[in-house]
């Protein structure tokens, strides 16, 4: 399958995930590649002009958040990467490629999509069964905003940062954990070369599984909903025009907030 088109922009954040060969577990351990991606991510930051939200690294893969500046994104990563790759295979006398493939990229265009990508991310050691909160995970950016030891990673705060979650304490929320059905969800957005919550295609109506809470049906028409104001807690998902009609991302963005347990507000 051909590598899909990148969409290279300074304006947003992307979502980059990575695995490692064969899906087998680093070469070295994992304090020792910590160390190893905390030292390019910085250098990435110093000379390239990266700007990292949020960083999760596991036995086999990684989650980034992050946006650009200066460079393009597959510049940035190509680099990094690369340096990353070279000093896990000296250090572990190994010549083996160390990622299985080409990272893997989605773009996020608000706030809402936003705070659930970083959720998403700082909760799988939790879905891993490594700990029972994001904030006990050694190996993340999170923790070193409650003091931990390990080497820290330069964040740098998005403007979708500053959206409100409509009074929810950040921390508390973020400890929630998604159940199966958000997960797969939210996997499939990622999927997407824009975040994108799933849409029927055929025909033109809200997938199932989205409802809004104005007690129209599942299969509400997509006409019914496109082009209402919705907002979670503060945080303004906007409207986004393509050609004559609203792109179907937004509308995923719709039927999703109440099936991601967040308050509707229609205006």
């Amino acid at each position: 399958m051909a590598r899909r088109h990148l969409i290279r922009t300074t304006d947003l954040p992307y979502h980059l995930y990575g695995r490692s060969n064969n899906k087998e577990w680093f070469y070295l351990p994992l304090d020792q590649v910590w160390r190893i991606f905390s030292r390019h991510l910085s250098k990435a930051v110093d000379e390239m002009g990266l700007r990292v939200h949020a960083f999760v690294l596991m036995s086999n893969h990684y989650h980034l958040v992050a946006s650009v500046t200066s460079h393009s994104v597959d510049q940035v990563m190509c680099r990094l990467l690369k340096g990353i790759s070279d000093e896990i295979n000296l250090r572990a006398d190994r010549t083996n490629h160390v990622f299985g493939g080409p990272y893997k990229w989605t773009l996020i265009e608000n706030g809402f999509q936003y705070h659930h990508v970083i959720r998403y991310g700082y909760q799988n050691p939790v879905r891993a069964n490594l700990c029972q909160s994001p904030r006990e995970y050694q190996f993340s950016s999170l923790r070193g905003l409650f003091g931990g030891s390990r080497p820290s990673i330069p964040l740098v705060c998005h403007p979708f940062d500053e959206a409100s979650l409509g009074g929810l304490d950040w921390f508390s929320w973020l400890d929630e954990v998604y159940d199966a059905e958000h997960v797969e969800c939210l996997r499939r957005a990622l999927s997407r070369r824009k975040f994108a919550f799933g849409v029927a295609r055929k025909p033109r109506r809200i997938a199932p599984q989205f409802a809004l809470d104005d007690g129209k049906s599942e299969a509400a028409p997509l006409a019914e909903v496109v082009g209402v104001k919705l907002k979670l807690g503060g945080v303004g998902l906007g409207r986004r025009q393509q050609g004559s009609g609203f792109v179907d991302d937004e509308v995923g963005d719709v039927g999703a907030l109440r099936f991601l347990g967040a308050p509707l507000h229609v205006q």
